[in-house]
């Protein structure tokens, strides 16, 4: 059980490492499709069947949340944007934390999960329902954001029908 863990911590530094940490230069020679967003963000597929997709910023990497600092590590399925904020939605996102006897353990998440990225400031913010981040984009002045599969976007999945749906 002990080696196990340990291969996990080694393959989740060393997918730190080389591909959040790079930002999206890396994925993009890699060629497994990236939406470009303002400011030097995008949403890259981590393998070629686009069964992992995240964000990153050219300058730093993967991004967190600005609250609790954690990264956001989840699969992003649903994205809008305008020139200044993203918003999404992360379908599956893995939590680690480590407790005060320095034990680590995995803290299921939420079953939904909206979050903000201002790319301007950098700011994140997440775990927000629906209703909450859609009164944020109009607090922020980013007006309506209507959420599309990420999918949609891809160059080779694009023109195909993606429905987002909350269920």
């Amino acid at each position: 059980m002990i080696v196990l863990y340990v291969i996990g911590v080694i393959c989740f530094c060393l997918l730190f490492r080389f591909v959040l940490m790079p930002g999206y230069e890396y994925q993009e020679k890699a060629g497994y499709g990236t939406i470009k967003l303002p400011n030097k963000y995008g949403i890259f597929k981590l393998d070629p069947a686009g069964t992992y997709r995240f964000i990153a910023s050219e300058e730093t990497g993967g991004i967190k949340d600005s609250k609790t600092g954690e990264h956001i590590d989840g699969d992003i399925d649903a994205v809008a944007w305008n020139d200044r904020y993203v918003f999404f939605h992360i379908s599956s996102k893995k939590v680690w934390e480590v407790n005060k006897d320095g034990i680590s353990y995995y803290k299921p998440p939420p079953l939904k999960r909206f979050g903000i990225l201002d790319t301007k400031t950098g700011e994140v913010n997440t775990y927000l329902t629906l209703e909450e981040a859609q009164q944020a984009l109009v607090e922020l002045g980013a007006g309506t954001l209507k959420l599309r599969s990420v999918e949609d976007f891809f160059p080779e999945t694009s023109g195909e029908t993606h429905p987002f749906e909350f269920n």
